[in-house]
């Protein structure tokens, strides 16, 4: 059952459009097609994202907080694993993975990568307006949480971006050691966005997921289902917070332009009658 919901959602995040808004590059198929040489004009704002990923959204009834968390949480092993060595771009430096001779071996792999993580950020953005909050003041919010202000007239990706890739090593999640052995030293019980981006946008997709449907958590616990869970707003902030970075520094792009690439792929999908 999982591996059929899998398929279905990677393949299948439906366009109900009523209003198509402003088509800011020239669409291209997924998995087929080369990045636009010519970003927008005018940079596409998260309001205006937002705006799109409700026309973009289809109905589930009351019934979409459990739907939503199994998607979030496959979308999420799709992104990090469809692509093989896609994993290796978003691994810890510690690691020193040869990323340029990964580029190298795979010269489609960024892009395919940078196309699989803006399905993430559709659904982050879907699960902030599904519960009325606006996404860029969850992503606000969350860095309040991790000490770092991020001014309430900040209202594009490009700051938002700054903010993140300047206070990474600020925005940490609790390692199951926390819970297990609370006298271990500080060093290591928490993990630094900075330090293991792959980890940290693991735990970030479970809090999601476990918010919206607790019975989805695994049969062995981890920390996620150690830790109590973290309020809506916060874990969307978290979620996306760590995609901008992602974007930025392990792909050499920037969340703007992964929410672009988001939209003209399921723009190109209305236009083909594909939902």
């Amino acid at each position: 059952m999982a591996i059929i919901l899998h398929i279905w959602c990677s393949s299948s995040i439906r366009c109900i459009i009523q209003s198509p808004p402003q088509i800011y590059f020239l669409p291209y198929l997924c998995y087929n097609y080369e990045m636009p040489e010519h970003l927008p004009k005018s940079p596409l704002s998260p309001e205006e994202y937002q705006q799109f990923v409700a026309s973009s959204q289809f109905d589930l009834g009351e019934e979409w907080k459990p739907q939503y968390a199994a998607w979030i949480r496959s979308e999420t092993i799709e992104f990090l694993a469809q692509h093989g060595p896609g994993a290796l771009l978003v691994m810890p430096e510690r690691f020193d993975i040869d990323t340029e001779r990964v580029h190298d071996q795979y010269p489609e792999l960024r892009e395919q990568m940078l196309d699989e993580l803006s399905d993430l950020v559709w659904f982050g953005f879907s699960v902030a307006e599904r519960t009325g909050i606006k996404a860029i003041d969850a992503c606000r919010y969350s860095l309040s949480q991790n000490g770092v202000r991020l001014e309430e007239s900040a209202h594009d990706f490009s700051t938002l971006s700054e903010a993140v890739c300047q206070n990474a090593d600020k925005i940490r999640v609790p390692n199951k050691i926390t819970a297990l052995f609370p006298e271990a030293s500080e060093s290591l019980k928490t993990t630094g966005l900075n330090e293991n981006p792959f980890y940290v946008l693991q735990r970030t997709a479970a809090r999601l997921s476990r918010i919206l449907d607790d019975e989805q958590t695994g049969t062995l616990p981890t920390m996620t289902d150690l830790e109590e869970p973290t309020e809506i707003t916060h874990a969307i902030g978290d979620y996306l917070n760590t995609m901008a970075y992602i974007a930025a520094v392990q792909l050499d792009s920037d969340i703007q332009t992964v929410a672009e690439i988001n939209t003209a792929k399921l723009k190109q999908r209305q236009i083909h009658g594909k939902q």
